[in-house]
């Protein structure tokens, strides 16, 4: 849907920024001739991502090229003015207006392009796929029938900024490789089951010897040390939350009672009973 647009006293475009309570979602096909104006720029953040074709963002600090695959976050109050790059075809664009919450804050500290304009580019297949998911998810959300659907929407929204995260090498570490992310969701969810070098290779797509090296170079432990971890603090928050039982936990862990309440105090110093009562 076209933004409402007014004729500037100096003949530029001038667009209305929308009123935003949460968030305000759109996605289309701008032709070469599209401009946005915004002389005192807008009051909530704007993501923008473009999936075909080149945009360009204008500021009073300078320019910024947006092309597939790029993300775009602009601050509020930024004045700026983007347009379909000369010459180009259709802009495939997707935006969100939004107002964040504030965890959201430290995952939005993108590298800066020019002042008040942050960028990322997605150039790793596995994660873009999963970020680009959850920015459409966001939108589907966003307009459909839900009595809560800004809330649903913005859910949606955090897991595509954190995710966003992943890839920031800015936020005081090594951006991680799409690949050894991808396994590190396939253990996550399947903490009950053996895991297999054999069953990494193929999520990560690489030889087991180079997928265990990649993935200790990345994490820091071993895929088989990770496991562990995780397992570790799905026990410690079943045995803080709930009053689930001790061998249902160890089965939901793939581990007998006995085992578990061992392998629990070797890891904690303490048994599983005791450290619900701790808690």
């Amino acid at each position: 849907m076209r933004e409402e647009r007014k004729k500037h006293p100096n003949d530029f475009v001038h667009t209305h920024s929308p009123v935003v309570e949460r968030l305000h979602v759109g996605r289309a096909w701008y032709p070469p001739e599209f401009r946005v104006w915004r002389e005192h720029g807008t009051n909530d953040w704007l993501l923008l991502v473009a999936f075909a074709g080149i945009g360009r963002f204008d500021t009073t600090s300078g320019s910024v090229m947006i092309e597939a695959h790029d993300l775009v976050l602009v601050r509020p109050g930024v004045p700026h003015d983007y347009t379909t790059e000369e010459g180009d075809k259709d802009w495939d664009q997707f935006w969100i207006h939004f107002h964040p919450r504030l965890e959201w804050l430290p995952w939005m500290a993108w590298p800066e392009a020019v002042p008040g304009i942050l960028k990322l580019h997605l150039d790793e297949p596995i994660v873009r796929e999963k970020i680009v998911g959850y920015l459409l998810e966001t939108q589907r959300l966003a307009s459909g029938g839900l009595r809560q659907r800004d809330a649903f929407a913005m859910n949606a929204l955090e897991s595509a900024l954190l995710w966003c995260d992943t890839q920031n090498a800015q936020a005081g570490r090594a951006r991680l490789d799409g690949r050894v992310l991808a396994v590190m969701d396939f253990i996550s969810q399947r903490l009950a089951q053996p895991i297999r070098p054999e069953d990494l290779a193929r999520v990560g797509g690489l030889s087991a010897s180079r997928m265990a090296h990649l993935f200790r170079a990345q994490i820091g432990v071993p895929p088989a040390r990770f496991l562990d971890q995780q397992r570790l603090a799905y026990a410690k928050g079943a045995l803080g939350r709930n009053g689930q039982p001790v061998a249902v936990l160890a089965t939901e862990l793939g581990m007998d009672p006995p085992y578990f309440s061992h392998w629990f105090k070797r890891h904690t110093g303490v048994s599983p009973r005791d450290y619900r009562g701790r808690e």
